[in-house]
């Protein structure tokens, strides 16, 4: 930030606009980039679920955020926390970037209604994303022409229940037929 003093003729007034220069540079804070992992493979469903019960819903090409550019403002966190108990939801200021195409593959399961449901729905689902590098090119062609069935699409993916963590079961989801997959 570049700053330009003149004379004022006090010794006073050029301290003073070295601080407002110092407090600016305060209030605009910190910028930093987080890695987002939204390619997991895995879902967390509730442990009193059937595991006979998941079924594949669809699959769909969309874009998805990797990375968070987080913008820390300290002068404008700190006067939300003095307005609000509960402060801003914009502190920090987060702003999703580099998108990347996906490929979302989304299952349902039936469990018991939630509590929080007042319609007292019993199917819920679940979604995983995956690279294009990670399914195979005829999948691939097919999902991007829009001429794959629900029965087909399916068959190119394994649903693996895995150990059970309190109350919830792990699923892992994986492309059968595609180049190994890495992880992050």
């Amino acid at each position: 930030m570049r700053v330009a003093v003149r004379r004022f003729g006090r010794p006073g007034a050029v301290l003073s606009v070295l601080v407002l220069a110092g407090a600016a540079v305060l209030a605009w804070g910190e910028n930093r980039v987080q890695e987002l992992h939204p390619f997991t493979h895995e879902a967390l469903i509730p442990a009193s679920v059937n595991t006979g019960s998941i079924r594949f819903e669809g699959i769909k090409a969309v874009k998805v955020f990797t990375k968070a550019e987080v913008k820390d403002n300290a002068g404008y966190c700190a006067e939300a926390a003095n307005r609000e108990p509960g402060g801003s939801m914009f502190c920090p200021e987060v702003k999703q970037v580099a998108p990347e195409r996906a490929y979302r593959v989304t299952y349902s399961f039936l469990s018991e209604p939630s509590v929080s449901d007042e319609r007292g729905g019993r199917v819920y689902t679940f979604m995983v994303y995956f690279r294009g590098d990670q399914l195979p090119a005829a999948l691939r062609a097919a999902v991007d022409a829009r001429r794959m069935k629900g029965v087909e699409a399916a068959s190119y993916f394994r649903v693996t229940p895995g150990e059970r963590r309190g109350d919830y079961t792990r699923v892992s989801v994986e492309p059968v037929g595609a180049a190994p997959m890495r992880r992050e």
